[in-house]
């Protein structure tokens, strides 16, 4: 077989593959077209291994911001943990422990309705919820301030 392209062992295994399926062997040019575009990719692949090239991969689907740290991953777990608790009490009392300060003061710097959309619960159960913790000694609430007894 005589071609314009050199024979190196890219292209006895292209020839190999053409052999194999049945293909003509005026059809290795248009193989070898293929391989040597897929050549260089292929060798960044097997040089820099999986997550690299999976770090490739995301930069050219997601674009600039694909690999931004997130600040708010911490908001992330504490949600996740947030969605875990089975009761409003033990999600209030789970979000107040996040925020309380030293002396186990939790100031109420937003409404209430942003809060209760926070655990995931209806406002009025939110402030049911609060009333029942006060009434079992658990918290004491002003206006602006919840203090945790627990």
């Amino acid at each position: 077989l005589i071609t314009a392209v050199p024979i190196g062992g890219g292209t006895i295994s292209e020839m190999f593959i053409l052999q194999i399926l049945g293909f003509p062997s005026s059809a290795l040019p248009i193989i070898s077209i293929i391989a040597t575009i897929i050549d260089a990719p292929a060798t960044v692949l097997n040089v820099v291994g999986d997550d690299v090239s999976s770090m490739m991969v995301t930069r050219m689907v997601d674009g600039k911001n694909a690999f931004q740290i997130e600040e708010n991953s911490l908001q992330k777990n504490e949600k996740i943990e947030l969605l875990s608790k089975r009761t409003v009490e033990e999600k209030i009392l789970f979000f107040l422990k996040q925020r309380m300060n030293e002396k186990n003061i939790f100031k109420v710097t937003t409404s209430y309705k942003a809060i209760a959309e926070y655990l995931f619960v209806d406002r009025s159960n939110l402030m049911r919820e609060l009333k029942r913790m006060e009434e079992k000694d658990l918290i004491e609430k002003t206006e602006k301030t919840i203090k945790i007894k627990c």
